[in-house]
């Protein structure tokens, strides 16, 4: 029950790792809000939804796919970021 984040390259096409990890230790996607995991890749112009941010025990008070330059100078995958607030 302690608070948890998973975050990463999950290459999660159907997102039944996501269903196993609400199911199994009681994580929710940051991205639930938007009813789908976030588009990251590739960086210049997502369209795939590889990468996730997992949570337990935070509010999800802004989630967000940074696109273009310069984040994709830095990697073939757009970043992804989560404001967090305790619960």
């Amino acid at each position: 029950d302690a608070p948890l984040i998973i975050a990463g390259d999950f290459n999660d096409w159907r997102n039944l790792g996501g269903h196993r990890l609400a199911e199994t230790l009681g994580l929710k996607e940051a991205f639930h809000h938007h009813g789908k995991p976030a588009r990251s890749y590739p960086s210049a112009l997502p369209v795939l939804r590889l990468d996730r941010i997992y949570v337990r025990g935070f509010r999800v008070s802004r989630a967000e796919v940074h696109h273009g330059l310069p984040w994709s100078r830095f990697s073939d995958h757009a970043p992804l970021s989560a404001h967090l607030e305790m619960e």
